[in-house]
């Protein structure tokens, strides 16, 4: 839908879809009901997808836009494309990890820790206002020897200039790493696996704010999971209803563009990838575009789940929309008995539709005609 009000005037919208084929030919009615609010060209919620480099095919550019055409944002932008993208695709935040890569291992060494100067020049290439972080470490569950340099970065990018924030990803959040001398957590996002069942108790009180992701680890078998063998409803309901119920405020996944065959037609043909490791075959995990050569694209191609975790987003839009209006109550009544918990949601399609219409109604009453 073009944005604004002139644009796309709210009301009922009729028209046809005709199909001409060797076998005949069919018109097919359309009625669209367009409500008088619109979803802003930036999500609310916050993503980051894909810790890998771009395979081949893609570039840092092309897998961005890519993601950014459904509302997740790649690692990190290029800072001469920021600017343009915050405008034309959505960014919402993007990573300095091109400058400086950090790489915290569990027995404290590291790949980098930049100054705090340093971390200033990186961000000024960047737009004003834009949401910038560091992706500090990668699953150190049980670990002790990584704190001073997970407290050290942290210390660095609190005291930059704009607001820098620091993130890993873990089982469970870790409360030595709160109340540094800065009187704010050493980690400002803290992206929980979801799968393991080790959510803290809501509200969160604790220093910095909660994601989810979801990655090779199946857990107990309850929680939502990504393959191409699982309704897509998994994606959907994690990217938006739950991690609204849960208090996340955003999602990461660790590769979009983990292709079987290369830019070729048989990684479109073929998905069963043991990209997890072990040979361990997760058919589909890490691989959420399809390469560009077959198609005679620049572009890598998204797949249905993909559109799937667009449809979350923006499901948690809604909420968070009702949320800014003092309508918090009402929101979490429609959506809490579908998403519950991480282990509590319903499988249902139908469900999650008619919750996100209530939503959309809801919302179309408030706002101005």
């Amino acid at each position: 839908m073009p944005h604004g009000v002139t644009n796309s005037p709210p009301g009922i919208y009729t028209g046809s879809i005709s199909i001409t084929a060797d076998q005949g030919s069919e018109t097919i009615p359309v009625t669209l009901t367009v409500w008088n609010f619109e979803l802003p060209a930036q999500p609310s919620e916050l993503s980051l997808w894909t810790l890998w480099p771009p395979a081949v095919g893609n570039t840092t550019t092309s897998l961005g836009q890519a993601l950014m055409r459904n509302k997740v944002m790649g690692w990190y932008d290029m800072p001469a494309n920021a600017s343009s993208h915050v405008t034309n695709f959505g960014l919402n935040r993007s990573g300095l990890d091109g400058s400086y890569f950090i790489g915290i291992q569990c027995n404290g060494s590291y790949s980098s820790i930049p100054s705090t100067s340093q971390i200033n020049a990186a961000a000024a290439n960047f737009p004003a206002g834009l949401g910038l972080d560091f992706y500090l470490a990668d699953e150190l569950n049980g670990c002790t020897s990584d704190y001073t340099a997970l407290k050290a970065i942290g210390t660095n990018a609190h005291a930059a200039n704009r607001s820098v924030k620091t993130m890993m990803t873990v089982n469970a959040i870790d409360s030595n790493l709160f109340n540094e001398g800065d009187g704010r957590s050493a980690i400002d996002h803290w992206v929980l696996l979801d799968s393991v069942q080790q959510w803290p108790a809501l509200p969160f009180t604790g220093g910095g704010d909660l994601w989810s992701y979801t990655s090779c680890n199946a857990g107990f078998g309850n929680a939502p999971e990504w393959m191409v063998d699982y309704p897509p409803i998994n994606e959907r309901i994690q990217a938006g209803f739950l991690n609204w119920a849960e208090g996340a405020t955003g999602i990461l996944y660790y590769r979009a563009d983990g292709w079987s065959a290369g830019n070729t037609i048989g990684s479109w043909n073929n998905v069963d990838t043991t990209a997890c490791g072990g040979g361990l075959g997760r058919p589909g995990d890490g691989i959420f575009l399809y390469p560009p050569g077959p198609i005679a694209s620049t572009e890598s191609a998204p797949g249905i789940r993909l559109k799937a975790i667009r449809d979350g987003i923006q499901d948690y839009e809604y909420a968070q929309i009702l949320k800014n209006l003092g309508q918090v109550a009402f929101a979490n009544s429609t959506i809490q008995p579908i998403a519950t918990s991480w282990s509590n949601w319903s499988h249902d399609p139908n469900a999650l539709e008619n919750a996100r219409l209530q939503l959309g109604q809801q919302l179309n009453l408030l706002s101005p005609p």
